[in-house]
Parts: structure tokens; C-alpha cells; sequence
């Protein structure tokens, strides 16, 4: 065996290693992923995340410094699903023509609130949290931002082609719309409180469309078929 062989062996030993390492990480914040979604940020444990992975405690802190930190990961997990799925759906309608505006504002909306649906305890924990914690009040920042500019974006072009009023400042309506839905989701899901999820979805796309000028007859009927849509796909 010559020296190339060695080498070889060690890239060998070294990816199956990495291999290991990244494993266990994702192991971790899968299995924190379901002790912060079934009992929240406060009652869960390094010892149960570590069990339910099926990894020792003292593992835990090869990958992370605390339960705060593995608790921003997990955030991230879920920002990455919302983000892959919005991705999949890859903005087009049935038909493959661009969707409307009121067919987007339906698909987004239906997004953001199945994954609060999804991650309810979980996401009212890192509102509580992000009011103490500087690292996760600046992914909660960074998050949010990223989806209102999003929503400027889609604004501003719209307002270019004359779609929606020229006159509407984008980036306040932007923050207001994306606000009112974040609250109506977190009473939702969190407090029990509201109308049902039909009633819900149709008032947040009345609320849009009033707003931007668009037809809410439309924004309603894309609701709708939003709803039915994610519907069949989890069928």
C-alpha cells in the first residue's frame, strides 16, 4: 500500500466522521423539534431532546451550547420547510399562467398559517423567548423582514403595472398586513380564539384585497382553492 492509499483511507475516516457528526446534529434537532412542539420552550429538557434521539446527554453539547441554542436550529427547520415548500409550489397556477395577485396573497397566507397550524406551541415559545434572548430576537427580526420584503416586492410590482394604486406606501402596508396575520394565526392556534379556519382565511384575503384594491371576490375564491390544494397534497 503507498502513500496515496494512506491517504485515501483518511478522507475515507474523515467523511464517514463528518457522515456521524452531521447525523447526530440532525437527530437532535429533529427530536427537538417534537419536545419543543409538544410540551414548548420552558417544560423541555437537554436530557429528553438527547433521549428521544437515541443520543447520550453529554452529546447535546458537542453540537450545542444550550437548549436556547438548539431551539434557534429548530426555528430554522421550520423557516426551511415553509421556504421549500413555497419553492415546490413554484408560484404558478394550474393552468401555468403567472397566478393574479389575488391567487399569490391566497398561496402566501395559506403558507405562513399552516405552518403556525403545524408548529403552534413551538412558534409561541420563540415569540417569548425572542422578548429576552438578543440571538433569537435577531433571527426573529431577520425572519419576519424577510418575509415582508417579500411582500414589498410583490406590492411594488403590481403597483408598476397597475394592479394596485400607485399611491399605497408598500412597505407600511407590507409590515400592517404581515402583522395582522402573524396575530390572527398566533390567537388561532395558540388561544383557541377566533372564527374557523374557512371564515379565517377568507377574512385575512378580504382584508388584503380591500387594502391593495384588488377583487375579493377573486381573493375568496382563491382562498378557497388554496385550502383545498394543500389539502390534497397531504392527502
Amino acid at each position: 500500500m503507498n502513500q496515496h492509499d494512506h491517504a485515501g483511507d483518511g478522507t475515507t475516516r474523515t467523511r464517514r466522521t463528518s457522515d456521524r457528526a452531521a447525523d447526530t446534529r440532525d437527530a437532535l434537532v429533529a427530536a427537538a423539534l417534537d419536545v419543543f412542539g409538544e410540551i414548548g420552550f420552558t417544560d423541555a429538557t437537554i436530557s429528553e431532546i438527547s433521549r428521544r434521539a437515541g443520543r447520550a446527554h453529554g452529546s447535546f453539547y458537542t453540537y450545542f451550547d444550550s437548549k436556547e441554542s438548539i431551539f434557534r436550529e429548530v426555528i430554522k427547520r421550520i423557516n426551511r420547510e415553509e421556504s421549500d415548500r413555497r419553492e415546490a409550489k413554484a408560484e404558478r397556477a394550474p393552468d401555468d399562467r403567472a397566478p393574479t395577485p389575488e391567487q399569490r396573497i391566497a398561496r402566501t397566507n395559506d403558507r405562513f398559517v399552516e405552518t403556525y397550524r403545524r408548529h403552534a406551541r413551538t412558534l409561541a415559545a420563540y415569540e417569548e423567548l425572542a422578548a429576552r434572548d438578543d440571538e433569537t430576537r435577531e433571527l426573529r427580526r431577520a425572519t419576519r423582514l424577510g418575509y415582508i420584503e417579500r411582500s414589498v416586492g410583490s406590492i411594488e410590482r403590481w403597483q408598476a403595472d397597475g394592479t394596485v394604486d400607485g399611491s399605497i406606501d408598500a412597505e407600511a402596508v407590507a409590515h400592517c398586513l404581515g402583522s395582522m396575520v402573524e396575530r390572527v394565526a398566533h390567537m388561532r392556534f395558540v388561544f383557541g380564539d377566533g372564527p374557523d379556519d374557512e371564515r379565517m382565511m377568507r377574512a385575512i384575503s378580504d382584508i388584503w384585497c380591500a387594502t391593495l384594491g384588488l377583487r375579493a371576490d377573486e381573493g375568496r375564491t382563491a382562498a378557497l382553492a388554496s385550502a383545498a390544494e394543500r389539502q390534497g397534497d397531504q392527502s
